[in-house]
Formats: structure tokens, sequence, C-alpha cells
């Protein structure tokens, strides 16, 4: 790649040499596809993927982070490079040959902070360095539903494609393979429409299979199960590579060194674990300076850098760096607004906002708060450059990670009423789509608030997964065990055996991350079905095919599960395989409503005892 110690000029005349050297190797790959094609035709499309890949080298190859805020920032000048691992294959991802070794199809999961977006960003400039395809970068974050043919249209969109002669040779350069497709942020996709938009890139990726793929997530969203795709995740930070992360990121050698040894002489044992994290070892460096010693908890880091970024503000603006706040809220009264802003836009789903929404929310704050008094213009630019804590993106607003919008919003749970409180909880017990909004955020509330959420969320949560079971085994229907858990299923037949592709997942299901913590009983879940289905006949399959077969293909099918059991070999073979998986998920459920009442019970008994020592 173009290397970080030349000017910006010189970087901005390379990339845009590079694109066009890029789109004309890709071009010249499928020369056969243009066969017949006027140049002017040719030329127009060669010139709308152009201008969309020069609109889009800014966004990714120039970045701002919590720690480079003051302005955009060359990737290179910055950027780590991470290791993605899939069971026991672990590699580097400085080359697509690399990525793209085992499989054209990638599902790449990890946590918060892991570095899932600023990968797909590098990946991107990768495939124009390589030229070898055309990259094409899609946030999920964007999608409000899933709309038929979804993927496609925003392929149109972003190239500016209508009907007509560009349209149909893009489907040939579709069909022929022509692109790389970056697909980021799965879990920033509503709940709701998840399932809608999952199928939708099966099926746009099952029509033009000649293409490569990655899509991102967070885990626990249904990704995993997707048919083709192979399963990685990002490989955290080790001991070597957190010295030379830490180095990559500050220019002041003193610093770094400082901060690096800081962490080799702590005794405490989280700290591995947190700081082998991109995220965390960024708030780390960035609190470092007001306070050099490491948090106990992840929370805590949050507070940190919340502090941080408030205080380098301060900072910067007596040396006269960065211009004062113009909006006359101290820290306590935007915080204020941020928690409440924070809890109402994560329970509507939005990570991005525009202006409106941004307008919206603040005035119903405002409404609620007789002495707050802003002009949202003023709190929405000290936001972004006061504070640094948004960042806009085409008239789109969002948290410069999204971690801290869910910091905030857990924040604003702990501190309500306890009547309100559980209110709260009694209306996101009663509602899936809530319920199933992200287990990296419900484990964050159960750690700053454990007592509360564990008495009121998860204990209320468990009964009601244990009356479920308890129904299933007086009825002796163990069948319907795998109706708790799936409600479509994709699969394949290679002669007579089958394969099961993908899970559609019920919001039952999405309990279990946050409730049992990694445990996952897809490969207990998968063989079942896979037995299930092996008690249909050739006829009884066929009414279920979705995708007409390919030559060198096994076949493909989906039902729903109703419609399998109504078979009654396959509701035998449920019936079997159902008990076992209810003896597994059941002794799962015992275990853990017994490891909340024993905590209840000890954090009440506790607090009696304290006030019976006044």
């Amino acid at each position: 790649m173009i290397p970080p110690e030349v000017s910006i000029g010189v970087q901005e005349t390379l990339l845009s040499n590079l694109i066009q050297e890029a789109v004309k190797e890709a071009f010249s790959r499928a020369k056969e596809i243009f066969k017949g094609i006027k140049n002017e035709n040719q030329n127009e499309i060669h010139n709308k993927i152009s201008k969309y890949l020069n609109d889009q080298k800014q966004k990714h190859a120039y970045i701002k982070t919590l720690l480079h805020r003051a302005k955009p920032t060359y990737l290179y000048r910055i950027y780590y490079p991470l290791r993605i691992i899939h069971e026991k294959y672990d590699t580097e991802t400085n080359s697509l040959a690399k990525v793209f070794e085992l499989s054209n199809f990638l599902a790449i999961s990890g946590d918060a902070g892991c570095g899932k977006s600023t990968l797909l960003k590098h990946l991107f400039l990768r495939t124009l360095a390589e030229k070898q395809k055309i990259p094409i970068f899609i946030e999920l974050r964007y999608v409000k539903e899933g709309k038929e043919y979804l993927i496609e249209n925003l392929v149109r969109k972003a190239l500016a494609i209508e009907e007509g002669q560009n349209y149909r040779l893009l489907l040939r350069l579709l069909d022929f393979g022509g692109f790389v497709f970056f697909i980021d942020g799965f879990d920033e996709v509503g709940s709701e429409y998840r399932n809608d938009v999952l199928r939708e890139i099966g099926e746009f990726v099952a029509r033009y299979n000649n293409n490569q793929y990655v899509i991102t997530s967070r885990p626990f969203t249904s990704m995993e199960y997707m048919p083709r795709f192979f399963n990685f995740q990002i490989k955290k930070l080790e001991r070597e590579d957190i010295d030379k992360f830490i180095t990559k990121q500050l220019e002041d050698g003193e610093l770094s060194s400082k901060i690096i040894q800081s962490i080799k002489e702590t005794k405490l044992q989280y700290v591995k674990s947190f700081l082998s994290n991109p995220l965390f070892l960024t708030l780390y460096i960035l609190a470092y300076q007001n306070n050099a010693s490491v948090p106990e908890r992840q929370h805590v880091f949050y507070q940190r850098v919340i502090e941080a970024l408030f205080t380098t503000h301060d900072s910067h603006t007596k040396t006269g760096y960065c211009r004062e706040r113009v909006c006359d809220l101290n820290q306590e009264e935007i915080e204020f607004v941020l928690k409440r802003f924070s809890f109402l836009s994560f329970y509507d789903g939005k990570y991005t906002f525009n202006r409106r929404y941004v307008d919206t929310q603040f005035e119903k704050i405002k409404s609620k708060s007789d002495n707050l008094k802003f002009n949202n213009a003023d709190l929405i630019d000290d936001c972004k450059v006061g504070i640094a804590i948004w960042i806009e993106d085409a008239g789109e607003f969002s948290f410069s990670h999204r971690s801290l919008q869910e910091y905030y919003a857990c924040i604003y749970i702990k501190e309500l009423r306890l009547d309100l409180k559980k209110k709260l909880f009694r209306k996101i017990l009663k509602d899936e789509n809530l319920l199933s909004r992200d287990a990296h955020f419900y484990r964050l509330l159960n750690e700053v608030d454990e007592y509360h959420v564990k008495n009121f969320l998860y204990y209320p949560l468990i009964m009601t997964m244990k009356e479920e079971m308890q129904y299933i085994e007086d009825s002796g229907e163990y069948e319907n065990i795998f109706s708790l858990v799936v409600n479509f299923i994709s699969f394949s037949f290679v002669g007579k055996e089958p394969t099961v592709g993908s899970f559609i997942l019920t919001p039952f299901y999405m309990r279990f991350p946050f409730l049992f913590g990694s445990f996952l009983f897809a490969s207990t879940l998968s063989g079942g079905i896979e037995h299930v289905l092996s008690g249909m006949r050739i006829d009884q399959v066929e009414e279920f095919r979705q995708v007409e077969p390919v030559p060198g293909d096994s076949d493909k099918f989906m039902a729903d599960w109703e419609s399998i059991i109504k078979i009654e070999e396959c509701k035998k073979r449920a019936r079997i395989e159902g008990a076992r998986l209810h003896k597994e998920l059941g002794g799962k459920v015992l275990f853990t409503e017994n490891h909340l009442l024993e905590f209840i019970n000890g954090f009440q008994k506790a607090e009696e005892d304290l006030i019976d020592m006044i």
C-alpha cells in the first residue's frame, strides 16, 4: 500500500491512480462479457465505478479514532494488522489470497471493539492495490428493512445505475464475479429485520456466487448460520501485538514505553483479556495520562475514556488547539442529555441518526427537564468537535464507537428509580425485539447493575424458559423443543444425506447468549435436525425446493419447522431428537436458575447484615 510517510497530497494522487489501474485491470479480466457492447456504454459504467471508488477512498483511507480525532488520519499510519481464525486455521489479512484461501464466503464475528469495521476498510484498500476485483462496501447500519433485492438495489444505488444498458452490464459483471463485497455490521440491523436481511443476502450470494464476500457482525445474530459461509473470528491481540499496537498509535516514544511498561508490571489477571481487544487497549492509552492504573471492570474503561475525552478537550482549549464548547452546558449536563439520548436511540435500534431524529430526541429530553436549555446545533457541534464523542458521515451522526452509546444507555438504566426500573424490565420481557437487541449490551448492563438485572430481568426470563421446558416435558411432545429455537431451516441433499445450511432463529433462542454466556448447542441442534430431515421421502423433499439445482452443486431447500414435522416419519424422529435436546438445555436452565437464586439471596442477606450493623 501507499506508505504513510508521504504527504497527504501525494497520497491522494497515488490513491486516484490506483483506482484507475484497478478498474482498468478488472475490466480487462472481464473483457469477454463486453463483446458486442458499444465502447460508449463500456466507458459509462467504467466511469461510474471509478467515481464510486474515488468517493469511497476518503471514507476508508482516512479515519478518525478516539486517539486521533482532531483530523482524519491516513489508515496505515495507525492500522495494526489483524489476524482471523477458523477453527485451527489462523491467517494474516495482508493479502486477499490469504483471506480467501479457505472460501470465497467469509462471515467474520467479534466482540465490540475488536476491529471488524477497520479490517474491512483495510481489505477494501487491499483489493484496490491487488487490482484483481472491484471492491464494494455496504454498511448495513443504514438498512431499515429487508426489502426484496436489497443488496442488488444497494449496489445499483452506490454506482448510480438505473435500468437500461448499464444495468444489464452490471448484471454481467456480477455473474462473471468481478466484485468483492464487504458487508459491514449485520448486528446493526434492527432485530425485527434481521431474518429478512439475512434471507436477502443469502439469495443475492446464491445468484452471484462467483464473487467474493465478507460479512461482519458481533456474535449471536444468526449470521453464523448462513449457508456457504465459513465462520471466522477476529483473533485477539497477543502480548507482542499489544506492544506493537501501542507503538503504532503514538508518536511519543517515551509515552508509549511507559504505557507498555505499566501493562507488563501489572499482576492483575484480567488485564490480558481486556487489553487483547483493540478498543479497550485504545481506551487504556487514552485514559492513561489521566490515571495510570489498570481498571478492574469493563464499564470502568468507559468511565475513564469519557473523563479523558472531556479532560482532553479542556486541556486542548487552554493551549489553543481546539475551540471552546459552544452549548453552555457543563460536563454533567451534557452527560445527562447523552444518557437519555443513548437510551432512546438504542431501544429504537438506531446506531446512526439524521439531524431530524437528533432534534426530535433532544426536544423530548428538554421537555422533561425544566432547567435544561441548549441550542441543538450547538450541542451537536460540541459532541462532534469539542468532545469528539460523535462522528458525522454524509449527514448521519453516530458515536465514535457504538459501545459508548451502549455504556450511556446502561448508566441511564442503572440510575432509574426502582419502580421505573422494574417497569422497564417488565416491558423488555414482554417485547422479544427489545430482549434480543444485543447480548453485549445486556452483559454490560449486568456488570453495572448486577443485582437488579439478575433479580428483575434474568430470573423472570429463566423461569419463563423453565415453564416452556416443563410444558414440553409434561405433554411428551419433545419435537416442539425445535420450535422454540428455529423458525426456518435451509438444507441441501448430496445423494440421500441431508446437510443443514443455516437456521433462522427464534427470539427465544436469542435469550441464550446473555443468560448462558457462550453456550450454543448449534452442533447438537444441527445434528438432530439432519436426522429428522433424513426421514423425508424424495417427493416430500421436493416441495421445499427454493433454488434450482446447479450442475456440480447440491440441491438447495428451505422449510419452516412446522411443515417438516407434519411429515409423520420426521415427527417421530423429531420427538426422539427433541428429548435429547430437552435434556441438554434443561440442565443448563436448572444450573442457571440455582446460580441466580444464590446470587440474589446472597446480595439481599449482605444488605440486611449491613443495615443491622447500624
